[in-house]
């Protein structure tokens, strides 16, 4: 239980700081199933199987790790910041 409340901890200051985006994500989406099926022991609780609970958790982390961690994130001094081009149709 300290393991995932250390790993839960990092995850967040990953994705707070914008350093590793998709892989703290993952992790993030990895530890709510597993809370969710309780393959880890003593961490089941009445709001971990909410089911809104649940799906707010994934859908934040999904949107988190499609979207990618922003302009001002370590990622973006690392990896260079990139701008999406939609090109213009003309009709």
């Amino acid at each position: 239980m300290w393991l995932l409340g250390g790993v839960s901890s990092l995850v967040g200051f990953f994705l707070t700081l914008g350093f590793l985006t998709p892989v703290a994500g993952s992790l993030g989406i990895i530890g709510g199933l597993m809370i969710w099926l309780t393959i880890i022991p003593d961490c089941s609780s009445s709001l971990s199987h909410s089911s809104y609970s649940l799906l707010l958790m994934g859908v934040l982390i999904l949107e988190v790790i499609l979207v990618g961690p922003g302009a001002y994130s370590i990622d973006a001094r690392i990896f260079g910041r990139r701008e999406i081009v939609i090109p213009r149709t003309h009709p």
